[in-house]
């Protein structure tokens, strides 16, 4: 007969213990969530870190590039390759155009991370005299917010990945049918019908979106090209009427070059400069209680206000425009005895960001 072993049975709580045994565990949770509440919060990303940071990032790219392409000499870091690992990871989604960037964690938040793992010493320029000459007033956040252009940050986006797209799905289609018997009804072909439905929809956002520039006008010309819209009187006449329309209701820089901005800055920088200058010798002639006193300190501080709020603002349109604002930097040193060593790699990245270099 086999044995059996009974364990002693647990006495059963009253209400009472329960309760008690209940009340303490409340207590020790409250304890633990007012001890995680009252832990120090961290401490928000310091402004001199992301000045660093972009600076860093900004001349890292220019290093890379050249290694990358030095064929192209000044024009490397000009030269952006899309559709890989790091594209991705910033724009993880792609819905029609570049989106998801809301979804991707934001580049101040590795800022610290990458500048010690690399061994950037930005921690020296945090003393108040350093920050003021690294992160002036004059160049924070106001809060204003201009409107994002159509497509940012490529124009026509959605026109050039609908081009893309139309070409992909003919070249799938093309494989599919390749090799069938010509009397084969391409609908009974798997996979066909769902080919062919996204097809007819990236056609039809190539016909109903507007273009705003010249890359949406040449991916609609392009798909006007295409084997299957050739073969599609219908289509043709979609994307025809639809070039037509964009080129109709087009502002006059959708085709024709307009001038270059940085000009205007330029020579109004020009005629604030000569202005100081002018009145500078009427000062050193004047006694000191001559009113060129004053006017001279107004001159120079609207000369400043210039150079920081337009010019080192303004990206150049054409090779002339990078050109001239050189030459203007060039003579704003020599003529006003400024230094301009803290500005040089804003300069450099007006010029960079020239979209004819």
């Amino acid at each position: 007969m086999p044995l059996s072993l009974k364990l002693p049975r647990r006495p059963r709580q009253t209400l009472r213990e329960r309760f008690a045994a209940t009340r303490e565990k409340y207590a020790r949770t409250l304890k633990a969530n007012r001890a995680l509440s009252s832990s120090p919060k961290p401490t928000p990303i310091d402004r001199v870190a992301l000045v660093n940071y972009a600076t860093w990032l900004y001349l890292e790219r220019q290093l890379v590039c050249a290694e990358l392409y030095p064929h192209m000499g000044s024009r490397a870091a000009s030269l952006v390759m899309a559709n890989n690992a790091a594209d991705r990871f910033h724009f993880p989604v792609w819905e029609g155009g570049l989106r998801g960037i809301e979804r991707a964690e934001k580049p101040s938040a590795r800022a610290v991370r990458v500048l010690d793992m690399v061994g950037v010493a930005w921690r020296e320029d945090l003393p108040q005299d350093r920050r003021d000459i690294l992160d002036p007033p004059e160049m924070r956040d106001t809060g204003a917010r201009p409107a994002l252009p159509y497509g940012w940050p490529t124009i026509d986006a959605e026109l050039v990945a609908a081009v893309s797209d139309l070409r992909r799905l003919d070249s799938l289609t093309e494989t599919l049918l390749r090799g069938l018997p010509e009397d084969r009804d391409p609908e009974t072909v798997p996979g066909y019908i769902e080919l062919e439905s996204a097809r007819q929809g990236v056609l039809a956002a190539l016909s109903s979106t507007r273009a705003d520039g010249l890359p949406g006008l040449q991916a609609k010309a392009k798909a006007l090209q295409t084997e299957g819209v050739v073969n599609d009187p219908e289509t043709t006449s979609d994307l025809a009427r639809s070039i037509c329309r964009d080129l109709t209701g087009a502002r006059s820089d959708i085709v024709e070059p307009q001038p270059d901005p940085v000009h205007a800055v330029i020579e109004e920088g020009e005629r604030l400069l000569s202005e100081w200058l002018g009145l500078l010798k009427t000062k050193a002639a004047a006694p000191h209680h001559h009113p060129s006193h004053s006017l001279s300190e107004a001159a120079i501080d609207a000369v400043w206000l210039h150079w920081r709020e337009r010019v080192l603002t303004t990206v150049p349109r054409t090779a002339e425009g990078c050109r001239a604002l050189a030459r203007h930097a060039i003579a704003f040193t020599e003529q006003g005895g400024a230094n301009l060593e803290g500005d040089t790699t804003t300069l450099l990245g007006l010029i960079a960001r020239s979209p004819l270099l």
